[in-house]
């Protein structure tokens, strides 16, 4: 498995699965800090699903990969992104600036347990720094 982005300049955790931290509790997730335009890679054989823009968290795009029953989302991408199937390594979007809650160029990242986005549910989430087996600091 690959990882989604090579270049980045640091991490902000807004919620550690139970304990909170930068944020507040309804950020659920990571946010990457990368340049604007980062290529980010497909980690593996996946499908973008859904890809729409929404006014929190700009383009957006929902992944499913195969025989696994995570749903993983991106958001603040730089543009709007082809549903469809990648594969593993090839770049599906770039890093970006969109929507209100951004103050930055980065990539928000977080990951849904049973293929369904509960942003109520706490427990349907999953660390991304566990998952990619990422030693980042804050």
């Amino acid at each position: 498995m690959k990882e989604p982005i090579k270049h980045w300049k640091k991490l902000k955790r807004g919620y550690t699965f139970k304990k909170q931290t930068f944020y507040n509790s309804a950020h659920i997730g990571l946010d990457i800090i990368a340049p604007e335009g980062e290529p980010i890679f497909a980690w593996q054989d996946l499908e973008v699903i859904s890809s729409e823009y929404g006014r929190d968290g700009g383009n957006t795009i929902l992944i499913k990969c195969p025989n696994n029953k995570r749903l993983f989302r991106l958001m603040h991408l730089q543009f709007q992104i082809i549903k469809g199937k990648y594969k593993e390594g090839q770049i599906m979007a770039q890093v970006g600036n969109t929507g209100l809650l951004t103050t930055g160029a980065h990539l928000h990242l977080d990951i849904s347990k049973n293929g369904k986005l509960r942003l109520n549910d706490v427990n349907n989430f999953e660390d991304p720094e566990i998952y990619f087996n990422w030693v980042l600091s804050l």
